[in-house]
C-alpha cells in the first residue's frame, strides 16, 4: 500500500527496549518493550503529549502458559503454522529490501 517502513536493531549498541512508530502526524514511544507497565507516549501534530497506561498480563508467562496448554491439553495454537509462514516470508523481504533498496512483495513468497 505504498508505506514504506524501517526497523533497526542492534546487539552491540546499549540496550534500550524502546520502539518509535513515526507517522506522517506524529509519534508513538513505547518507553520499554518488555514492560507491560510502561507507559506509551503519543504526540500528534505538535500538540502536547500523551502518556497511555495499559495493563496486562506478563506477556512471557502467558506465552508458556499457552504453549504449555498445548502441549499437555491439545489446545489449539493462537498462532499456528500459516503465521509462522508469514512471519518468515516477512524477514526474508525486509532482507531482500535491505540488499536492494526496493520495496519487496510477500505475496509471491507463499
Amino acid at each position: 500500500g505504498n508505506v514504506v517502513g524501517t526497523v533497526s536493531s542492534s546487539l552491540e549498541q546499549t540496550m534500550t527496549n524502546r520502539v518509535f512508530v513515526v507517522g506522517a502526524r506524529g509519534t508513538i514511544t513505547l518507553t520499554h518493550m518488555f514492560e507491560e507497565d510502561a507507559p506509551v507516549i503519543v504526540e500528534v501534530e505538535g500538540e502536547a503529549a500523551d502518556e497511555v497506561q495499559f495493563d496486562g498480563p506478563y506477556r512471557f508467562i502467558t506465552l508458556y502458559e499457552r504453549f504449555s496448554d498445548t502441549i499437555l491439553n491439545g489446545s489449539p495454537q493462537e498462532f499456528g503454522r500459516d503465521d509462522s509462514v508469514a512471519n518468515t516470508a516477512a524477514i526474508t523481504a525486509m532482507l531482500e529490501s535491505a540488499k536492494t533498496g526496493e520495496p519487496v512483495d510477500i505475496s509471491s513468497m507463499f
